[in-house]
């Protein structure tokens, strides 16, 4: 069983609870090990064989530049676990890549909502670990037994544990080679206090995320630092490291020239809520201008001598393509692109001459890459899924549309081996950032090569910026209620969405009468809104469900509170004209399109008062609970669940295929059922 710990959960939180038994390290290194280019050759992907996936988050560079350590990890859905490693990967030569240590949970990432501390989303966290000044150690987060602490390993593995912390170590820093910063969240004290009050009953107010609990959470408080030496654990005076009496608090990053110089982002309007940051470059005393490269989506940025390099993220407008620059500020008057790709790059860091990066394909996940700094030419250093190599067999093409607004977005069509110009496909629609590996999805809930390898068009789509994302908005409420005065979020995502599929109809490529649509947290409001709005969609699955009249008193007060700033009905006020061209239980009477919601047990609640209009109303609709479960589901048994009935809902409504298998017989007897309400 997977170890589970945790707290609370809504669009983008969660919990977990209790620990069982893991596999051995030695049966985890076995599992973990990239086997050999083409192992699997030839045999067709299965959904086991993406949830099994190896997957590692962020990496770290040693300060040599000769290493590279991240964290790997491979879920286990026959034993509902997951294992996890610590890697050493050589930047240099040919060796092999190799595990310092072994063992260890998933920890889940978690933030302050609304006044409640804590929530816990269920996606995992992918902290990099960190070198040591003198590249001898390396400090990482490991959890055990449903607490988290600080370990230390060397190049040469020797692993153990350094801290013995009462509270969950949130994150780690060197202070010098022989002393960590290790930041931490004193709750345990606050957590005590809420039960002892339990006893008398606990009072109701807006520390309660009563979505997914039935018990307040403590009010977020600081987090404080905790200077550890390594040689024994003792802790000793915190010695914050001293500012850059440079550095503009505004700055959101910033790198310091080595030949005399400085280079930084800020934003432009301060006032303004989300407006774009701009990079500045100041060298030997001047201010440098490089107009509209350095204008916007700079996300990274490097210095090496005289040059610097920086990134810019890819966005709906672009076409989601990212680019990287180069800048010899002794010999350029401006920045020159060395890249442009519609690969994804994570957490690159610079080592000689070459940037490390993440990077995935649409057909292939994360590889550990060098990227030379001067021409852009890319090599793989690590792949641990090297037996998926040749197995996906689908073609990828990335295109791009404006809808009839002018309003630009992007999404990649997936198409079938084999598929032939002009054959029309039933179309799966999957939401709601396309970038890096085609996998699921955002929540990674909908297999897309699946799809695709059983015949269907995929479309996996971008959604376009905000209106408010142009707006002189100073804080999020008046953000927020740009987006929600007249839906005007949800209807250009809506005409974003129709243009994409419009673009396909034109081409040959969907049937327009077999369009299905999915989605997770801001994709389910798309599937909600277009399930109204328009009358393309044949079959709809969700992974959260549903705003409706009730949904924010059924979160908390707190969020009620923030819903009513952002132009929401308050709590016991009746208006069926703001919630008609949105809510699916305030026009259940309409609902003819089946529906699938397989949602997490502390989110479940927000999807009671939807369910039960559209089971009233007799209309198509199936609804999963998962124990134990998240906004992201957690469990790999679960997640295997999930891409298993999500590829059986759409054969069956799309393909008119039910499943052969025949511990499905009841399951394909109830939709049998719903079809006769599908057509009522």
């Amino acid at each position: 069983m997977v170890s589970r710990t945790g707290m609370s959960a809504l669009a983008m939180l969660l919990s977990s609870t209790t620990a069982a038994a893991h596999a051995t390290p030695a049966a985890c290194e076995k599992r973990l090990l990239p086997p050999s280019p083409g192992a699997a050759a030839g045999q067709n992907l299965a959904a086991k064989d993406l949830v099994q996936l190896r997957d590692f988050g962020e990496s770290s560079v040693s300060p040599d530049g000769r290493w590279a350590a991240l964290i790997l990890r491979r879920a286990d859905p026959a034993r509902d676990d997951y294992c996890i490693g610590l890697v050493l990967v050589p930047l240099q030569g040919s060796g092999a890549a190799r595990f310092l240590d072994i063992g260890g949970e998933p920890i889940q990432l978690r933030m302050d909502l609304r006044g409640v501390s804590d929530i816990v989303n269920g996606s995992i966290a992918d902290d990099a670990p960190v070198w040591s000044p003198d590249g001898r150690t390396i400090a990482y987060l490991r959890r055990d037994r449903g607490v988290t602490q600080v370990w230390i390993a060397t190049p040469q593995g020797r692993p153990r544990q350094l801290t013995r912390l009462a509270d969950d170590a949130r994150s780690v820093e060197w202070s010098t080679s022989t002393t960590l910063r290790i930041q931490y969240r004193p709750t345990s004290k606050a957590l005590a206090q809420i039960s002892r009050e339990g006893r008398g009953g606990y009072l109701y107010d807006r520390r309660f995320w009563a979505l997914s609990e039935a018990r307040p959470n403590p009010p977020p408080s600081p987090f404080e630092i905790v200077t550890v030496e390594i040689s024994g654990g003792r802790t000793v005076p915190n010695l914050a490291a001293a500012p850059d009496p440079k550095r503009s608090p505004a700055a959101r990053l910033y790198v310091t020239i080595p030949e005399g110089g400085r280079a930084w982002t800020a934003p432009q309007q301060p006032l303004r809520y989300a407006g774009p940051s701009v990079l500045t470059v100041e060298y030997r005393g001047r201010r440098i201008a490089c107009g509209d490269i350095c204008g916007s989506r700079v996300s990274a940025i490097w210095a090496q001598g005289d040059t610097v390099l920086f990134l810019r993220s890819g966005n709906p407008a672009n076409g989601g393509e990212t680019e990287i620059y180069r800048w010899d500020l002794a010999r350029e008057p401006s920045p020159r692109r060395i890249l442009a790709t519609q690969d994804a790059l994570y957490s690159c860091a610079l080592a000689g001459s070459k940037l490390v990066c993440g990077r995935e394909t649409a057909l292939h996940p994360r590889t550990l890459a060098a990227i030379d700094s001067g021409t852009g030419a890319t090599n793989t250093l690590y792949d641990p899924n090297a037996d998926l190599a040749g197995r996906i067999r689908n073609s990828v093409e990335r295109l791009r549309w404006t809808d009839p607004n002018g309003i630009s977005s992007y999404g990649d069509l997936v198409l079938p081996a084999g598929y032939r110009p002009g054959q029309r496909l039933p179309l799966v629609i999957v939401q709601y950032q396309s970038q890096g590996f085609l996998r699921g999805g955002v929540g990674d809930e909908y297999p897309i090569h699946l799809f695709a390898a059983r015949g269907y068009a995929v479309l996996s789509i971008t959604r376009p910026r905000p209106p408010s994302s142009d707006s002189d908005a100073p804080d999020a409420d008046s953000y927020q209620r740009i987006n929600i005065t007249g839906w005007a979020d949800r209807r250009r995502v809506q005409a974003s969405l129709e243009a994409g599929i419009n673009a396909l109809v034109a081409r040959g490529v969907a049937d327009p009468d077999r369009i299905g649509l999915t989605g997770l947290s801001d994709g389910s409001s798309t599937v909600q809104f277009a399930l109204i709005n328009s009358s393309r969609i044949r079959a709809a699955a969700m992974s959260t469900c549903c705003e409706s009249s009730a949904s924010g008193v059924s979160v908390g007060l707190a969020y009620s509170d923030s819903l009513t700033r952002w132009g929401y009905p308050a709590p016991g006020s009746d208006n069926p004209q703001f919630w008609k061209p949105y809510s699916l239980a305030a026009n259940a009477e309409q609902m003819q399109t089946p529906l699938l919601i397989q949602v997490s047990d502390r989110e479940y609640r927000l999807a009671l008062e939807t369910y039960a209009a559209l089971d009233a109303a007799n209309a198509p609709v199936e609804m999963y609970v998962f124990p134990d479960e998240h906004h992201v589901k957690f469990h790999p048994e679960h997640r295997l669940a999930v891409y298993e009935r999500n590829l059986a809902w759409f054969d069956f409504w799309l393909k008119d295929q039910p499943t052969a298998d025949p511990g499905s017989a009841a399951t394909m007897a109830r939709w049998q059922a719903l079809r006769l309400r599908s057509t009522r």
